[in-house]
């Protein structure tokens, strides 16, 4: 009998069984009967208003969860639809209008060292079909992208389910990555030497700053050291901030607060042309379900092959 699935059909299906690895193995996730000092996965991270009741339906109903009808209340309230939306070219990429308001956005909040505009940023449905249109456009099939552990598990699937990019682990053990500069480049190195050994070649480095599922930021002399290192070695850095609005004053003035890779300047350090930024409405916004996401890239010849595969 012929398969329904292609090879590469089953091997992704398969991939969704693995619980997210923000750990290595062999750690094993709780179970109330076999494992009872297993790990606990608080894995989806929606922001919902708590004080919102749960509808009957919801799948978790005996928690505070729920609609997020402010937001509803003022995308209904503020938001227009005009004719030209059901164009094509109001909504291509991004359309005219919301990458302006992004760039707007990313200018004022995130405080790039150079300004960025419209023409820098691609929009698509999520962050996950932008990783996977810079997987396809950076990286080959079984090349490695370089990650900090413990990080979001499923950029494994992300990266790798259609673009066939593998994720190379940098172990972190005693190293405090956000803290240490020297100490995270080394293990970069161990990992870069690692993946050389087994015939993998490194073609990009990922972060996700603020860190998911750690919450803490990248000390600002800690980024230039990680852009240096991807630089010398002719690397992309692709940075994930969908978290970079999400932090709070503590008080507590040792707290790293949230630097993006756009407010450093890049010279003598890396190329503009080999750092991406990722970002989205998901988390800063509390809007998960709107599934918009966007690319921040200088690169011409990046955004035009990440367009290609839209």
């Amino acid at each position: 009998m012929a398969s329904i699935l292609s090879t590469r059909g089953r091997e992704n299906l398969s991939g969704l069984d693995i619980p997210w690895r923000f750990v290595p193995p062999p750690a094993k996730l709780y179970n109330k009967t076999t494992n009872h000092s297993g790990l606990i996965s608080f894995a989806t991270a929606e922001h919902v208003c708590p004080h919102f009741p749960v509808p009957s339906h919801h799948p978790i109903n005996d928690l505070q969860a729920g609609p997020q009808e402010e937001l509803a209340k003022y995308v209904h309230e503020n938001v227009k639809i005009p004719p030209e939306a059901y164009m094509y070219s109001f909504s291509s990429s991004g359309g005219p209008r919301f990458p302006t308001a992004m760039a707007n956005f990313l200018n004022t909040q995130f405080r790039p060292f150079t300004p960025i505009y419209a023409s820098n940023i691609l929009t698509a449905s999520g962050v996950t079909p932008i990783e996977n249109m810079l997987a396809f456009s950076i990286t080959d099939p079984g090349d490695g992208i370089l990650v900090p552990r413990p990080i979001y598990g499923r950029f494994e699937l992300d990266f790798g389910n259609e673009a066939r990019a593998k994720i190379v682990y940098a172990e972190m053990g005693d190293v405090d990555a956000f803290l240490d500069e020297e100490g995270l480049v080394r293990k970069f190195e161990e990992a870069l030497k690692r993946a050389k050994d087994e015939g993998v070649g490194i073609r990009a480095v990922l972060i996700a700053n603020p860190s998911n599922p750690l919450g803490r930021c990248y000390k600002k002399g800690v980024l230039r050291g990680i852009m240096r290192f991807c630089g010398v070695r002719g690397l992309h850095l692709i940075s994930d901030e969908v978290f970079g609005l999400t932090v709070f004053e503590t008080g507590d003035n040792d707290v790293i607060p949230f630097t993006s890779v756009l407010a450093i300047n890049a010279e003598g350090l890396i190329g503009k042309e080999f750092v991406h930024v990722l970002y989205g409405m998901s988390k800063d916004f509390g809007a998960a379900g709107l599934r918009l996401g966007c690319l921040v890239t200088r690169s011409e010849a990046v955004m035009g092959a990440c367009r290609a595969v839209m």
